[in-house]
């Protein structure tokens, strides 16, 4: 039902249920990029007094974040391991939120995220995870336990380097303090970005396909370049120690490419898109993360 313009629009609306089902969750909202998304997720759960743990391996951005919204008004702010080690021990009884990256930014460790779940569910804590890397379609943290999932639109979603956009996708328990929360902030979206993300849903299948296959190529490559001493590309035991589903194992893979675009410059600019079809590998070795 439509009631005000703020509240949103029939193509975001249906954008929502798209990203919904991605999911596997009840329902979404809608941001103007992957970090107000995280913000309104902090902002809609925590308040003064609460604990928060923090995965050291978090989108960069999410620790200034951190120091500088949420630990002045009063969130007590923790980072525990990337790969999820040593989570027990942190928590609190004030723990609210636990926040995860699975994979992470940017050498992709991988959390057990049905045993922090049952961490975090045995004691009312939260668990929010940063879910860009596995688009929705590769696999669903919702699925194996989480209350939250939010994820980039502008990157795998979008795909097409033309649109920024964020989404959080909940439990049916968990959405009531996000949808307060976003309405009473005005966050919204407008129909023509809306319309561009689902017309990128459309490719998004074929497209990390293609991801899946380059990421083993560029991995390969770069593992018997003289130049390079070590190739973080999770699927490989070698590296990761451990065995990892299929779904991870493609996530994984798929944004492997991905870390490679981000890790060149194209000339004296940098290039600044990830995971679109046009964030092209060019010559250069000079790092920048975006």
């Amino acid at each position: 039902m439509l009631s005000y313009g703020a509240r949103g629009n029939p193509t975001a609306f249906a954008l929502e249920d798209l990203v919904s089902e991605l999911e596997g969750g009840y329902r979404t909202k809608l941001f103007a990029t992957g970090l107000q998304a995280i913000t309104q997720t902090f902002l809609a759960y925590l308040r003064p007094g609460d604990h928060l743990l923090l995965s050291d391996g978090v989108y960069g951005p999410v620790r200034r974040l951190a120091r500088e919204l949420l630990q002045p008004f009063g969130v007590q702010v923790e980072f525990f391991a990337a790969d999820g080690q040593g989570l027990e021990p942190a928590l609190r009884a004030n723990t609210r939120m636990v926040y995860s990256e699975s994979p992470s930014s940017l050498l992709y460790e991988l959390n057990d995220l049905p045993a922090m779940a049952a961490l975090c569910k045995a004691r009312g804590v939260l668990l929010a995870v940063d879910n860009t890397w596995g688009s929705g379609y590769l696999y669903q943290p919702l699925a194996l336990g989480a209350d939250i999932s939010i994820m980039a639109l502008t990157k795998y979603l979008g795909g097409h380097s033309d649109v920024m956009m964020g989404s959080v996708c909940t439990t049916g328990e968990a959405f009531a303090a996000l949808s307060r929360s976003s309405d009473t902030c005005g966050c919204t979206v407008s129909p023509d970005d809306a319309w561009l993300v689902l017309r990128g849903a459309r490719s998004l299948a074929s497209r990390m396909a293609v991801h899946e296959q380059q990421g083993l190529e560029i991995a390969r490559w770069l593992q018997g370049h003289e130049a390079v001493a070590r190739v973080y590309h999770r699927p490989w035991r070698s590296i990761l120690g451990m065995r990892c589903g299929s779904a991870i194992s493609r996530a994984v893979t798929a944004c492997s490419v991905s870390s490679w675009r981000m890790l060149l410059w194209a000339g004296p600019r940098p290039s600044r898109t990830v995971c679109g079809c046009s964030a092209l590998a060019p010559r250069g070795a000079v790092t920048r993360a975006w």
